[in-house]
Formats: structure tokens, C-alpha cells, sequence
């Protein structure tokens, strides 16, 4: 599992300038949709945080309850960036650059 986009193997040894153009061009070419896709993500987080806040505040009297749903979206929020990390950007870096050599 990749934690940064900086550990692919295919980009070791390179210049972060290299790595940045690299993932750049691979997006750009194999995968259109990540612009929408952290889009949507963070305006469902945003929408259903919103929501769930006001939920809880109706029907439960205690505060701690906003913290809770905080740290539940940011805990979703980094379970997608890894996700994508691991998935969609990792097989546009891989199919870019096995058509680069």
C-alpha cells in the first residue's frame, strides 16, 4: 500500500519536478474523472456532515457528537485519497509510462 504518490516504484530515483510531470501527463491522459470524482466526494462529505450535524443536534442533546462526525469525514475523506492513491492514479502511472518506453 502506497501512502504517497512519491513511493511508486516506477518513480524512485526521479526529481520531484519529473515525479510532479509524470503524474500530471498520466492523469491527464488515463484518467479524466478525478477532478470530478474528489469533487463529489468532498461535497457529500460536506452535505452529509451539514446534515448529520443537525440531526444530531435535534435529537441528541449531547456536543460532542459534532467532533464525532468530524473525525468520521476526515477518517472518509483519508480512506478515499488512499484509495485513489492505490487505485485510479496508481494504474494511470503504470499504463503512461509502459507506453513512454
Amino acid at each position: 500500500m502506497y501512502f504517497n504518490v512519491n513511493q511508486y516504484p516506477a518513480l524512485r530515483g526521479k526529481s520531484k519536478t519529473d515525479q510532479r510531470a509524470i503524474i500530471l501527463a498520466a492523469l491527464r491522459r488515463h484518467d479524466r474523472w478525478i477532478n470530478k470524482r474528489i469533487l463529489l466526494v468532498i461535497c457529500s462529505l460536506l452535505g452529509l456532515t451539514g446534515a448529520g450535524v443537525q440531526l444530531a443536534r435535534r435529537y441528541l442533546v449531547s456536543e460532542w457528537i459534532d467532533w464525532a462526525m468530524l473525525v468520521a469525514a476526515a477518517l472518509f475523506f483519508y480512506g478515499y485519497v488512499l484509495w485513489e492513491i492505490n487505485g485510479p492514479v496508481l494504474k494511470a502511472v503504470e499504463k503512461y509510462l509502459s507506453e513512454q518506453r
